[in-house]
């Protein structure tokens, strides 16, 4: 249940971000590592079966902080 709920949370984070770059390029530059999150999103979208335990843990602890500071600064 954990794991579903993470990668709906990266789901819905990718999916903000390639609106964003739609919407504001801008302000997507400004994000760090946006194309490599929204790629993350679409792997999980349409290759769930192959998502990687390891990628997906590795991105909360060690990208998400820095996605957390980054849209904090655009706000």
């Amino acid at each position: 249940m954990l794991r579903g709920l993470v990668e709906r949370k990266l789901l819905v984070i990718g999916e903000g971000l390639a609106r964003l770059r739609d919407v504001d390029p801008a302000a997507a530059a400004k994000i760090s590592d946006i194309q490599h999150i929204i790629a993350q999103r679409n792997r999980i979208v349409h290759g769930y079966d192959a998502v990687d335990d390891l990628l997906v843990l590795d991105a909360v602890e060690n990208h998400l902080p820095t996605l957390l500071t980054e849209v904090e600064r655009l706000l």
